[in-house]
């Protein structure tokens, strides 16, 4: 009645009321409030009453619990976002961050913002205990680093096993270089599977490291690729010579 009251969006004193005589100024809500709404601040102190954007404080000027960013960012479209904590790897609440970065408070060996995954070198990140470390085998395998779901190692040239532990079928050696290919002859070996020192297992008729080669009164079968025992009669001829 006696303009003794700012109006919507404006706080002051001015006819001193309540004190000293303060001239009416637009609320300071840090641009979190509707000013065509009513009421969204005080009318005396100026503080905001109706902050958006999950933002809080007298001028809106910091999120809310649950939230993270900057509330006093004038272009950013989202200022305060929800912390949305991975529940599994979380060591507070889901709604619990770092107001300002949104980083979440991780178990032992869980990293990320918002506590989602296994730091390198970990694994299989169980909810209230964190990440075991990874068990590759540190001769066998490229680094101590695996898989973090699965575990599994990643192996050097030659070597197999979720953990790199053994040489794959066909290898030898296993070393911190890798294994050594067998290359055992297809046509001459048992088996594609060499001895540990490198050698073949092999057929019959068949000799050498690799089993490329046909023993002794044995001859190379062009048209079967095998290694076939001599005539009988090359045996007798080659007994008659030894003798003579």
């Amino acid at each position: 009645v006696r303009c003794q009251i700012c109006e919507d969006g404006y706080y002051g004193d001015p006819l001193g009321t309540s004190g000293m005589a303060r001239p009416c100024e637009r609320c300071t809500c840090s641009g979190n409030v509707d000013f065509n709404a009513v009421g969204v601040c005080d009318h005396f102190t100026g503080q905001c009453l109706k902050c958006l954007g999950h933002t809080e404080g007298d001028q809106c000027q910091r999120c809310k619990q649950g939230f993270y960013g900057n509330a006093l960012n004038q272009t950013a479209r989202q200022k305060c976002r929800p912390c949305n904590c991975n529940a599994a790897g979380t060591l507070r609440p889901v709604d619990k961050c770092h107001p300002t970065t949104g980083n979440c408070w991780c178990l032992n060996h869980v990293t990320g913002r918002d506590c989602s995954h296994c730091e390198v070198g970990f694994f299989n990140l169980q909810p209230g205990i964190g990440c075991e470390r990874c068990k590759c085998n540190p001769i066998g395998s490229l680094s101590m680093a695996c898989h973090p779901v699965t575990g599994e190692c990643v192996c050097r040239a030659g070597v197999e096993g979720g953990l790199c532990g053994s040489c794959h079928v066909g290898y030898f050696g296993f070393s911190s270089r890798g294994c050594i290919a067998c290359n055992c002859d297809p046509m001459g070996s048992a088996s594609m599977q060499c001895h540990s020192n490198g050698t073949c297992q092999c057929r019959q008729g068949f000799v050498g490291h690799k089993c490329n080669k046909c023993e002794l009164n044995y001859f190379h079968n062009r048209a079967t690729h095998q290694c076939e025992e001599c005539p009988v009669c090359y045996g007798l001829v080659k007994k008659q010579v030894s003798i003579s």
